[in-house]
């Protein structure tokens, strides 16, 4: 049961990378087509 928590807190913790990569990205473009 506990690697399934393990599991789940991983998963989690990389949407979380995800999300703020997906922000950076348009953070980048908005710099880029000069907001």
């Amino acid at each position: 049961m506990r690697d399934y928590q393990t599991i789940l807190k991983h998963v989690q913790q990389q949407e979380d990378l995800e999300q703020e990569e997906e922000l950076y990205i348009f953070q980048y473009q908005q710099h880029l087509y000069g907001a």
